[in-house]
């Protein structure tokens, strides 16, 4: 039995192969694709039980989204490091970049995977952590995270005050902790995010550490303004769901997380810090790059030699067609890939994308969670409960609805009354709830959201113009002297995730009545 899939696997090696530069030409064509945020809308997002483990935005500055792209590069056994600049397109290999304001340092260990030491800011106060999600099969309904569902976007989004308008990621997301149920057959499908590859950072999992970069005087232990470092590292990992399924590496027990190379490199003029991972598509671009005389490459499902997206994606139709335990109920997240063709998702330019970032606390907590979340994409419309990206009445009842649910009722309302209309949030922290748009962890008819309240009156008239004229101009000023309250979360009236011209329009229009 063991002999005749091995065959079949070696057969579906060669169309493979065939199949690839039969769609090359196809792929050249593709533009890189570029997503922007604010890069000013961070903000905390504990994780810890008593909400009140230490953390100091003086000091740590807080990761902040200002843009992604993905699109494809081409290397050279002769570029520097494997990081050519910009993207070459029509490349074989994947790049990804994050960039992030400010100067954000490579994450230090937070006890991770039994690791005694907690030390998040051994290479710089401001660590980043957190995980980028690759849907590269635009299908919603494979690939996901069965035991950690609670630490990715769709665990996390509630904690921003909405939901995000994205269609294939509506009613999907937790809206309070009592929606990780850990069945992936009962909505919201928190675990079914649709993953096929994230990208995480951990220093738990770093092998290598190259100071390719290092500043005049700098620390080299220390990753510093224009420093840019090279970390070799298992960031990059095939969807943990699938593991029971997947059989081809015997010795990976269904894993796919090979070792790649991720760039943090830190911009002075721009003080940005962009962190950049580029990966090879197919098997044969890896051979090509690390071998002198590259021969046909091995698709053997084995992240340790050879590797790339081909491979990881090619195990999965394989396993999928020929299940060894399609009755398990989970075994739905990978009997989709039975019919899909590998080779039609080489293209990274049209993967959806998701981001979840994050800091740590400045010491172990006691109880709850390591990470401090600080920003996501796409972002949730605050105040939007329905995912329909319309702040109106079916919000607010929605919101009534659920205080009328959860008024007094153990393990969500610590208040100690049932007909007050009021929630004191039981895990106000480490858990989640949507419905405290404010993030005072308490749920009231004061979360109401009314768009172009600029100045947090509860109203919108003439008194919110100078506050909405201050986001327009001095959008870092208005959170500090507005409660935290990110700019776009009050005044963002055209739904592009952004305050901007486009919306001062829009603002006049509403408070002339029209």
């Amino acid at each position: 039995m063991a002999m005749r899939k091995r065959l079949r696997w070696a057969i579906q090696c060669t169309r493979v192969i065939v199949l690839t530069i039969a769609l090359a030409a196809l792929r050249a064509r593709a533009q890189t694709q570029i997503v922007h945020d604010s890069g000013t809308d961070a903000v905390v997002r504990r994780t810890d039980a008593g909400n009140n483990d230490p953390i100091n935005p003086l000091v740590q500055r807080l990761p902040d989204i200002v843009e992604m792209r993905l699109g494809r590069t081409i290397q050279t056994p002769t570029d520097d490091h494997r990081f050519p600049a910009g993207n070459r397109t029509g490349g074989e290999f994947m790049r990804f970049e994050l960039v992030l304001n400010g100067l954000i340092n490579p994450p230090g260990p937070i006890g991770y995977s039994q690791n005694p030491i907690y030390n998040p800011a051994q290479y710089g106060p401001s660590p980043l952590y957190g995980f980028i999600e690759f849907d590269i099969d635009a299908d919603e309904n494979t690939g996901g995270e069965f035991d950690y569902p609670y630490s990715r976007y769709l665990g996390n989004i509630a904690r921003f005050g909405g939901l995000p308008h994205v269609p294939s990621l509506v009613n999907r997301a937790a809206e309070d902790y009592s929606d990780f149920d850990n069945d992936i057959s009962t909505p919201p499908f928190i675990d079914r995010s649709g993953e096929e590859f994230h990208l995480t950072f951990l220093a738990e999992d770093v092998d290598t550490i190259t100071v390719v970069t290092e500043s005049p005087g700098g620390n080299p232990l220390l990753f510093e303004a224009g420093d840019v470092w090279d970390i070799q590292a298992h960031w990059f990992h095939r969807a943990h769901g699938w593991e029971p399924f997947l059989y081809l590496c015997w010795e990976q027990d269904g894993k796919y997380k090979p070792e790649v190379t991720v760039r943090f490199s830190h911009n002075i003029t721009t003080n940005q810090t962009t962190v950049t991972l580029d990966y090879p598509l197919t098997n044969l671009t890896y051979s090509e790059l690390t071998e002198p005389c590259p021969t046909n490459a091995v698709y053997d499902g084995c992240p340790d030699n050879e590797n790339s997206i081909l491979e990881a994606l090619s195990e999965l139709q394989f396993c999928a067609a020929n299940p060894i335990n399609p009755w398990d109920p989970n075994f739905v997240m990978l009997a989709n890939w039975a019919t899909k063709n590998p080779n039609n998702y080489l293209t990274p330019e049209t993967w959806r994308m998701t981001a979840l970032v994050g800091s740590a606390f400045l010491v172990e907590p006691a109880v709850g969670g390591h990470y401090v979340w600080t920003d996501v994409w796409p972002d949730p419309r605050h105040g939007d409960f329905n995912g329909d990206c319309v702040i109106d009445a079916a919000d607010t009842a929605k919101l009534w609805s659920y205080i009328q649910q959860h008024d007094g009722q153990f393990e969500f309302d610590d208040d100690g009354s049932p007909t007050n209309n009021s929630i004191l949030l039981h895990y106000f922290a480490q858990g989640c709830c949507m419905f405290d748009t404010d993030y005072d962890g308490v749920v009231s008819m004061l979360d109401v959201i009314e768009p172009g309240d600029m100045n947090l009156s509860g109203a919108f008239d003439i008194n919110d113009l100078p506050d909405f004229v201050q986001a327009l101009l001095y959008p870092a000023a208005y959170a500090p002297t507005h409660n935290g309250q990110n700019p776009a979360w009050r005044g963002d009236l055209n739904c592009d995730d952004v305050l901007d011209g486009m919306d001062i329009q829009l603002f006049v229009r509403r408070l002339t009545g029209q």
